[in-house]
């Protein structure tokens, strides 16, 4: 069984479509009403299927699905007939980078943790023992490394608030959480001279959202805007409220052709429209233009 699946269908011995859940009849753009003449009429036209549902050959076959897209269906035994499993070449190693970005994101936020409390402590510490070098002439010293420890200190509990966001009575503000995402970003910008312009008051752009789904995307679409504009060039990225929606624009010109771009989009596509919300991405003119928009909250 693949770890991850399009879709799942389960078939009787005769070949015949019993049920199949919404990504199988998306998937090979079967009708959501009466898919199992539809697919019947398939497996007649298509000898390798017909072969495959009789057991013969390969437990997987490929099939063209919804616009012409390469998928695999996959044939799993069982005594009343057989279960078929969906999927799409590479959808295992996207899951797996998936898995691995999520326990990256865990183990970073349990490390922010660990070195917040040792900053608190190391800060106890100094202050004790400015105390007891109170006039000394190396109680200088003890300035600086005082104002390095507030330092480290702002920049963890920043990437703690973009990684794991409070709650935010009102919603989440996307303006707020751009700021904070594109401060995150703060070395990134300086090595490659890439200027920001942040545009939206505070408040203007409150989604009612799932915080940390939204925070996600949020950090992905900027990231990725980061990594794709060309060193010395300029991001905007404009939060505003209109009517129903707080919506979030990214703008910036096109650096070189990103390979993994369509499944980039197409996760970030599905993530948004998880939430109630949509993405677009427009790529023209020598510029991509990347517009989120999310349910806006009613205080918002």
């Amino acid at each position: 069984m693949p770890i991850l699946a399009r879709g799942a269908a389960l078939v009787d011995s005769s070949g015949t479509l019993v049920t199949a859940d919404a990504g199988f009849l998306r998937g090979l753009a079967l009708p959501a009403e009466a898919p199992a003449p539809a697919w019947s009429d398939r497996a007649a036209r298509e000898a390798g299927l017909a072969a495959f549902l009789r057991g013969e050959g390969p437990a997987e076959v490929p099939v063209l699905g919804a616009a012409g897209a390469p998928l695999t269906l996959e044939r799993h035994r069982a005594p009343w007939g057989l279960l078929l499993v969906l999927r799409a070449d590479g959808d295992d190693e996207r899951l797996e980078h998936a898995a691995r970005s999520q326990g990256l994101g865990l183990q970073a936020a349990g490390l922010a943790h660990d070195v917040a409390g040792a900053l608190n402590t190391m800060t106890l510490q100094l202050a004790l023992l400015g105390e007891k070098l109170a006039g000394a002439p190396a109680a200088r010293h003890l300035g600086a490394l005082r104002d390095q420890i507030e330092r480290v200190d702002r920049l963890v509990r920043r990437f703690r608030e973009v990684a794991e966001p409070p709650p935010a009575f009102g919603g989440l503000d996307l303006a707020a959480l751009a700021t904070e995402v594109v401060a995150a970003c703060g070395h990134e910008l300086q090595r490659r001279s890439v200027r920001v312009g942040l545009e939206g008051a505070p408040g203007v752009a409150r989604t009612q959202a799932a915080p940390e789904r939204t925070t996600r995307l949020v950090l992905g679409l900027i990231t990725q805007a980061v990594s794709a504009t060309p060193d010395g060039g300029a991001l905007d990225v404009r939060a505003a409220g209109l009517e129903g929606w707080a919506t979030l624009a990214l703008d910036h010109a096109v650096g070189a052709p990103r390979l993994d771009l369509g499944y980039y989009s197409e996760v970030a596509a599905a993530a948004a429209a998880a939430l109630g919300g949509r993405l677009t991405r427009i790529t023209e003119d020598g510029r991509e233009r990347v517009t989120l928009q999310l349910p806006r909250s009613h205080q918002g």
